[in-house]
């Protein structure tokens, strides 16, 4: 963990690191927030890998380029499940 700052090399660099740091941010966030959630009993409790998918899965629907259905699509073929192909879709 103590690496030197990485400077990027040009904007597509920049954009790359600034979407890992605010990744990384939300999965902090979310970790907290689903840990108090499970302490109350409303949800199990998620480990931090369950957590990075989450957020990338927020993240999607938060996206206008992709939004709700693509993250679900992504959840779905995370759970090797073939994207809409499931009863009720």
């Amino acid at each position: 963990m103590d690496q030197e700052p990485q400077h990027p090399l040009n904007t597509r660099e920049f954009v790359a690191l600034w979407n890992v740091a605010k990744e990384e941010h939300l999965v902090q966030r979310l970790m907290v927030v689903l840990a108090r959630l499970a302490q109350r009993g409303v949800l199990p409790a998620l480990s931090e890998a369950q957590s990075v998918v989450l957020a990338h899965a927020i993240q999607l629907a938060a996206d206008p380029a992709a939004g709700p259905p693509v993250a679900i699509q992504y959840l779905e073929t995370l759970a090797g499940e073939e994207p809409g192909n499931h009863p009720g879709a």
